[in-house]
């Protein structure tokens, strides 16, 4: 926003200033207000520019006019899965942390990754060596060996690694080699490991039901009690 200077104010020198109210020197100071009248008149043009810029920029917060082109394909996505999306409800919010995520993921950094609020909570909670939870750790294997597949499905299963002794899943049976093929009735395949752990997570006290294959054995239910895990 330009906000003019005001006109230097005149010396007692000036001729165009009289003491007097001659009929003179109302003409000679009639230019003067013309002139600034214009000036005033032009900075408020510029301040109703700025406060219409400021208005369009607030109204799509983080779009720089001069990438309004190269962003309307996102907004246009963003538009439609949370307007118009036919299947499951979706949150605005899973939606703009799943837009974060593509971003970090199309750096092909595997250093470079995106940590949801309840996402570093968990981080947080595993360096302390204390969580809530079943007490197993889970990972994706591929068929051809491969750890860290993903989405889970028929070529990348879920399976159990280890079971911490004592834990509700040891308790409860769980065992590793374990394959999980789905949590609380709903499939695991199509969905992410950390999707996944975060269905399998929750308040201590609560309960997960754990569905698992082990060896050629057809699935097997089982509730699991979640509890306040503390790991060496």
């Amino acid at each position: 926003m330009h906000v003019p200077e005001p006109p230097a104010e005149p010396s007692p020198e000036s001729p165009d200033v009289h003491r007097g109210g001659s009929r003179g020197g109302n003409r000679a100071s009639a230019p003067l207000l013309a002139a600034v009248l214009v000036v005033v008149l032009g900075g408020g043009g510029l301040f109703v520019a700025g406060f219409t810029l400021g208005a369009r920029t607030a109204s799509q917060p983080g779009t720089p006019a001069g990438e309004a082109e190269l962003f309307q394909p996102f907004w246009d996505a963003y538009t439609a899965i949370t307007e118009h999306y036919a299947g499951e409800p979706v949150t605005h919010r899973q939606v703009v942390s799943g837009a974060i995520k593509g971003m970090l993921q199309s750096l092909g950094d595997p250093f470079s990754f995106y940590m949801s609020p309840a996402d570093f909570k968990n981080s947080l909670e595993g360096l302390a060596g204390q969580f809530e939870g079943i007490g197993a750790t889970l990972t994706s294997h591929g068929t051809d060996g491969s750890e860290g597949c993903t989405p889970l499905g028929s070529t990348c299963s879920l399976d159990v690694v280890s079971v911490i002794p004592g834990a509700p899943a040891a308790r409860a049976g769980l065992q590793a080699g374990d394959r999980i093929v789905a949590v609380d009735g709903h499939s695991v395949d199509g969905s992410t490991v950390d999707a996944t752990l975060a269905k399998v997570r929750g308040p201590s006290g609560t309960v997960v039901t754990i569905t698992f294959v082990r060896g050629k054995a057809p699935p097997r239910d089982i509730a699991i009690t979640r509890a306040v895990i503390v790991q060496p």
